[in-house]
């Protein structure tokens, strides 16, 4: 039973007969389905390791690069958060194959008999614990950036450093496991930990649909009653912040529900009704569900790819016209009314200076321009006391005093170079 798109190559190494393989319950034996893990996940196991790799290699480039660790804008870490977030999703979204193999395997254990057989009970328990611990690391990381943004709504400000040093690392956190809160409301526990109950619906549906197979209109009512309440559920709560997530979630279901209606009305009709001949129709309306379901999540990801790409890059063209206003407005800016007073001060300063006779000394030794160089200060001065106020009054009160020091200044250094 392929769950992935990787061929699995690892059950090529299966050398046991394939007639002591056949897991002996209901639809397992009728379509003579293995009972080893590696023979039904090995191709689920192969896509888990490229992801792993895609992780190790980011890892190792957010190590090695010079940006801070838990810097979130640096290419690096972004990098990091990709990998570490698809590693961790493809892991949960695999979690119904990982529990329905994994027990057929541990149930099995008459096939304990070479080292292919070994290795995969072993793949089994090992795998199910990572799996394990996995969900429950990411609980407790979730409950720790909760409980950080519930303190944060009670305070206004950050009170220590160790608060400052706390935050950062949250908001790092928020970064790397935002793929399983970022579509639902923060506000309350049921809305930011929706993710716990859509893992909590995988096993028991997995399950329900194992343990029941000798009974197969059971089985399907039991399943049509469990996703019924779900959709229910998902409809009392309201967990999502968005139109878009809620879409999928209650389509995805909804598909699903409409699926074991269908496989329900299939199993009354076969145990009841003998020789019916809509059996095929069912069949076929059951695939054309699972078709259009798979068909409209690859078209709205699609979509929300290129809208994604989309809003990127027109938020890089906005941001670079804003920098070339800000260039154009700093090159080519009007005079203001204080700039125009200070080109007017020193206008009439210079023309008092020019004005005045000058006066050569007896020798002649050139005698430095001292009085260009104060005089320059001074107007460098008085950019500094023209500042804008409320008060046009004072404003020309600071312009006149500022005039009379520059004329009192102009008068001295006249004096001094006579």
């Amino acid at each position: 039973m392929s769950c992935s798109y990787v061929p699995n190559w690892i059950s090529a190494f299966n050398t046991l007969p394939e007639d002591d393989l056949i897991f002996n319950w209901g639809v397992f034996e009728k379509e003579q389905i293995s009972a080893l893990y590696l023979d039904n996940v090995g191709d689920a196991l192969t896509e888990m390791m490229i992801y792993t790799g895609f992780f190790l290699l980011a890892l190792l480039f957010t190590l090695s690069s010079k940006t801070e660790p838990l810097s979130s804008s640096s290419l690096a870490s972004k990098a990091y958060v990709t990998a570490f977030s698809n590693l961790l999703g493809n892991m949960i979204g695999k979690i119904q194959s990982q529990i329905l193999f994994a027990v057929i395997q541990i149930i099995k254990l008459n096939l304990f008999v070479d080292s292919y057989s070994r290795l995969s009970l072993f793949t089994a328990y090992l795998t199910t614990s990572i799996l394990v611990g996995v969900v429950t690391l990411c609980f407790f990381r979730l409950q720790q950036i909760f409980q950080h943004k519930k303190s944060s709504r009670d305070r206004k400000w950050i009170v220590s450093e160790d608060d400052q040093s706390k935050s950062t690392r949250i908001k790092w956190l928020e970064k790397k496991y935002e793929f399983l809160y970022g579509d639902f409301k923060s506000g309350q526990v049921n809305h930011f930990f929706f993710i716990y109950w859509i893992i909590g619906f995988n096993p028991i549906y997995i399950l329900l649909i194992f343990s029941l197979q000798g009974i197969p209109i059971m089985q399907c009512f039991s399943i049509v009653i469990f996703t019924l309440a779900y959709l229910l559920l998902s409809v009392w709560i309201k967990p999502f912040n968005s139109k878009s997530p809620a879409f999928l979630h209650f389509f995805n279901f909804s598909c699903v529900l409409v699926a074991a209606v269908a496989n329900l009305l299939q199993a009354i009709v076969n145990d009841f009704v003998k020789d019916f001949s809509g059996t095929e129709i069912l069949g076929r309306g059951i695939f054309l569900v699972i078709i259009v379901n798979t068909g409209t999540n690859a078209l709205l990801s699609l979509g929300g790819l290129i809208y994604e790409i989309y809003i990127k890059i027109k938020l890089a063209k906005s941001k670079k016209k804003k920098s070339l206003d800000k260039r154009t407005a700093t090159n080519g800016e009007p005079l203001t009314r204080e700039k125009i007073t200070i080109h007017r001060s020193t206008e009439q300063l210079n023309g008092e200076s020019s004005g005045r006779p000058k006066h050569h000394h007896h020798d002649n030794k050139a005698v430095p321009d001292t009085s260009t160089n104060f005089i320059n200060r001074i107007s460098n001065l008085s950019v500094a006391v023209h500042k804008p106020s409320g008060n046009i009054s004072s404003q020309n009160n600071i312009r006149v005093r500022t005039l009379v020091r520059q004329k009192r200044v102009t008068r001295v250094l006249s004096n001094l170079e006579v």
